[in-house]
């Protein structure tokens, strides 16, 4: 959601008219649709679709409601110029289909899953139990990627997996860092103690110790962070002056407070940091912890979250993993100081991650990451993202 936060604003400011076609079904966390009226850009138009239950109808489906949605716009509107698709799969082959109809072009970002999940036939058939369909979902679904005007992917990694699947890419556009600057009806938290007061209410479990230091991780509590790696080496670093902050919502936050409840309540926070204030926690942090780890289900492509920790010149404890782009936002100082080896066995993992964790404790070799992080991350700030993205759909399609 911190790509499409801060898209919308930048199109807004370059006169740009867009509208948000989003699905009603979405997690709060997962849209700024779900959000306070005053946190929704000025001038944005909002147009929802779901998954309409007709009676006496065997099954229900989006595509219909996306269609009605798309045409109220457009007679509303007149025309659209671009569909910029943030999530392609799995309605990029229904716009496709649309596109002559409607007289649009399209977009393609690849951050995620729709790059390396939804065009791999094996993974699809293993994960979603489509079986010899999958083949057609994935021819489906590459010729659509292949017909747009446009293929971006967030790193390197997700280029190299999705030409080898047979998308043509055009270009690498990273997610770009959380900035404050983009951030709407709130106050500026100029240090920890006015930070830790706003949230005071919002911690499901300890509180924010604003006379510590901050260790952070920040994104969905899903089972493929892997925090319990994070929670485990924390507490066999044992550092008295350190504080493990959790942020975010997800579908484990409740097996989360289960895990860290035999943990002391001043040594270990969870909070639920609004997305809008996200920025303000990756400043005021003092290092950052990434545990995801590439598996069979999950890999990272590049998460906005290390970026924004570099951005702002934090030192970033990750795993050195064959699969994903995660090292691609980080300088090589802190990818060769600071990158943890996976082992299969979890305990030698959690030992590994904990030495990593005791070299925050050099103060001289930490600073040194960070000014090399703030360096390397500073052209993954919003403007200069956007700019690029901008500059393609002036020049309209590849040739």
């Amino acid at each position: 959601m911190a790509f499409t936060r801060q898209l919308i604003p930048f199109l807004i400011s370059h006169k740009h008219q867009v509208a948000l076609v989003s699905p009603c079904e979405t997690a709060p966390e997962d849209s700024i649709v779900h959000e306070r009226n005053c946190l929704i850009p000025k001038n944005l138009k909002i147009v929802p679709f779901t998954a309409i239950q007709f009676p006496k109808v065997p099954t229900h489906d989006s595509s219909l409601s996306l269609l009605a949605s798309m045409s109220e716009l457009i007679e509303e509107w007149g025309n659209i110029d671009h569909i910029l698709c943030v999530y392609c799969f799995p309605f990029l082959p229904i716009l496709e289909t649309l596109k002559k109809y409607f007289n649009y072009k399209i977009v393609a970002f690849l951050r995620g899953g729709d790059g390396y999940k939804f065009l791999d036939y094996n993974f699809l058939r293993k994960q979603s139990g489509a079986d010899n369909r999958a083949r057609y979902i994935v021819d489906f679904y590459r010729y659509s990627l292949n017909q747009a005007e446009f293929v971006f992917c967030v790193s390197k990694w997700l280029r190299s997996r999705v030409e080898t699947l047979g998308v043509e890419v055009d270009d690498i556009i990273p997610s770009p860092a959380l900035v404050e600057e983009t951030e709407v009806c709130y106050e500026n938290c100029r240090n920890k103690k006015s930070f830790a007061q706003l949230l005071r209410n919002s911690c499901t479990y300890g509180r924010l110790d604003p006379e510590k230091k901050w260790l952070t991780t920040s994104g969905r509590l899903s089972i493929d962070k892997r925090l319990d790696l994070a929670i485990k080496a924390f507490s066999r670093w044992n550092n008295k002056n350190w504080q493990l902050v959790i942020t975010g919502a997800g579908p484990i936050a409740t097996s989360l407070i289960k895990l860290i409840r035999g943990y002391d309540e001043d040594k270990i926070c969870l909070v639920l940091v609004p997305p809008q204030r996200m920025a303000t926690m990756f400043r005021l942090a003092d290092a950052y912890i990434h545990t995801a780890i590439a598996s069979s289900s999950f890999i990272d492509s590049r998460p906005s979250s290390v970026t924004s920790a570099a951005f702002y010149g934090k030192a970033v404890i990750f795993p050195q993993c064959k699969e994903g782009g995660v090292a691609e936002s980080l300088s090589r100082s802190d990818t060769q100081c600071l990158g943890f080896r996976v082992f299969q066995d979890d305990a030698d993992t959690v030992e590994e991650i904990a030495n990593k964790l005791r070299l925050l404790e050099d103060k001289k070799l930490i600073m040194s990451i960070e000014k090399a992080n703030r360096s390397f991350a500073s052209s993954f700030n919003p403007g200069n993202i956007f700019r690029r993205v901008e500059t393609y759909l002036i020049r309209g399609n590849r040739n």
